[in-house]
């Protein structure tokens, strides 16, 4: 197998296992993948509190994130921020920001995928003390330098809960060779996000590969969110980096907050993969 190259990225913490999810699973859309908020009504109200019960927020807490909202401002987790995200294999990662939204990252695997495997269990939770780490425009985020999330907790910005560590070793059903596994790569954040499935195949002692990607999917409860590409950047991993394939989108937030572009990759090499997030 060969050795992952990319840019800097950074990890961040999970505390919920995820349910299976089947492939045909998307967001709703409207023509020519803009996907467009609305205000808050019942309807949308119940389509939020369902994301904020997924992503294990306290009831007081979302009672606190409905009256930020109708007061018209933009929760911090679905603000740019000044760190970029990476999530390992098999792992599902959470932070918690100042006002108590939420931003969850992974790759789970779905009903669909030939080589079946068991679900994450490792489980970290990151919480944002600095509210400076937050921004509310992309022109506020292009720094000469990002820190990494283990930086950013050395300095006391960030706080982290949970070793990480697994209680279920994940076990992939393969042929002697290879495996081809289907997962949901997503970022959700409490009022956005953008997801994408990906087939892939691990060889030993050989290259590995992204087969295959399909249903992109961005949303927005505050705002805009407009699909800007969907691509396999790079089919086949080789000597030099990993095969590798991206979801960009554009969040445009309400009352004047802003906008930010999001940037979700999936990564596969040396018969693992990994997820990046990042926004600017």
């Amino acid at each position: 197998m060969k050795k992952q190259v990319f840019g800097m990225v950074l990890a961040l913490a999970a505390s919920v296992s995820p349910q299976m999810v089947n492939a045909t699973e998307i967001s709703h859309s409207i023509a020519k993948n803009v996907y467009n908020s609305v205000n808050l009504n019942s309807s949308n109200n119940a389509s939020i509190q369902e994301r904020m019960d997924h992503l294990n927020i306290p009831e007081k807490t979302q009672k606190e994130l409905f009256v930020k909202m109708k007061q018209g401002k933009i929760l911090d987790a679905d603000k740019p921020h000044r760190f970029n995200v990476t999530v390992e294999s098999n792992e599902i990662k959470q932070v918690i920001y100042p006002d108590g939204s939420v931003e969850e990252f992974g790759a789970v695997p779905t009903e669909s995928s030939p080589t079946k495997t068991t679900l994450p269990t490792l489980r970290k939770v990151y919480t944002v003390k600095d509210s400076s780490l937050i921004v509310d425009s992309k022109n506020d985020v292009r720094l000469k330098s990002v820190q990494s999330l283990d930086e950013l907790v050395s300095t006391g910005k960030i706080e982290v809960k949970g070793d990480g560590s697994s209680s279920t070793k994940i076990k992939e059903q393969c042929s002697t060779r290879w495996c081809t596994i289907d997962r949901k790569v997503y970022r959700w954040g409490t009022l956005t996000s953008g997801s994408f499935f990906v087939r892939y195949i691990t060889m030993s002692g050989s290259e590995d590969m992204i087969e295959s990607i399909w249903d992109p999917a961005v949303s927005a409860r505050a705002g805009t969110a407009t699909q800007k590409a969907f691509t396999i950047s790079k089919k086949k991993e080789d000597s030099s980096s990993w095969a590798r394939a991206y979801l960009r989108w554009d969040n445009v937030l309400t009352g004047g907050a802003g906008s930010y572009t999001n940037l979700l990759r999936f990564f596969v090499g040396n018969d693992t993969f990994s997820v990046t997030y990042s926004n600017d």
